[in-house]
């Protein structure tokens, strides 16, 4: 089953991190990526990785929805980590991109898991919004990313529906080899279809309500810029701005 897959869900928990602004929130998650991609301290990394378990255990969400998140990406993982033993020939250099997509994946995990759809939306938004200037349609490419990402879960779950209703009919996809591509097809297309149609419902909708990208809208749950979030924020610039002194000075 595909149950272990979580980017894209929501958990909603009574937590700092989810009484957030989500705006702070996505400036955190970018800095952290930046620092994690710019330094290549190994011992630095491993304190990042204890910072990142410190804010997941804030959030107040089970550790075994971050390892989850790992897990569905392990053949992704996995991948990197060949191409890195072919490439170099040091230890430490195919460890790194390794750690360093781990990192990554485990800070977007906390920014998707806290922060609900609208949020989400609206802190894209206003973090896109100097490409305004430039004529980019901000809004539609906001709402189309959170969109993306939280169809997903819609998704899994439409094909973990479809394995269990092939199973209740003593038709199992995963371990009937010779059958094994005929069976995934059988699961791909109703799932495909499926979809579609949870996606015209959902725009079906939207136009009910009169949802207008014209149009500004405003949210009335989303957070406002606490001492927290600057607390919060003022930590990874400073984080953030110490790597760069370090890399310039060298």
């Amino acid at each position: 089953m595909l149950n272990n897959i979580t980017f894209g869900r929501y958990y909603h928990k009574n937590s700092l991190l989810h009484q957030m602004n989500p705006l702070v929130k996505i400036i955190c998650t970018f800095l952290y990526v930046l620092i994690v991609i710019l330094f290549k301290d190994l011992v630095f990394l491993i304190l990042l990785l204890f910072f990142v378990i410190l804010i997941m255990l804030m959030s107040k969400i089970p550790p075994t929805v971050y390892l989850k998140a790992i897990w569905s990406l392990k053949y992704f993982i996995l991948i990197v980590l060949l191409l890195n033993l072919l490439i170099q020939t040091e230890t430490l250099d195919v460890i790194f991109p390794v750690f360093r997509l781990i990192l990554i994946i485990l800070y977007s995990t906390l920014l998707t898991i806290t922060t609900s759809p609208n949020q989400l939306a609206k802190g894209l938004e206003q973090f896109m919004a100097p490409l305004k200037i430039l004529n980019v349609p901000v809004k539609q490419i906001s709402l189309n990313l959170v969109h993306a990402i939280r169809f997903i879960p819609v998704v899994i779950d439409n094909v973990n529906d479809l394995i269990k209703a092939q199973r209740s009919r003593h038709v199992n996809a995963i371990n009937q080899y010779p059958k094994r591509f005929q069976d995934a097809i059988l699961i791909i297309i109703p799932c495909f279809t499926k979809s579609l149609k949870k996606a015209e419902m959902i725009s079906l909708s939207m136009e009910q309500r009169l949802y207008s990208l014209s149009q500004d809208r405003t949210l009335s749950n989303v957070p406002k810029i606490k001492f927290f979030d600057l607390y919060f924020l003022s930590i990874h610039l400073i984080i953030f701005i110490a790597i760069i002194y370090r890399l310039v000075i060298g």
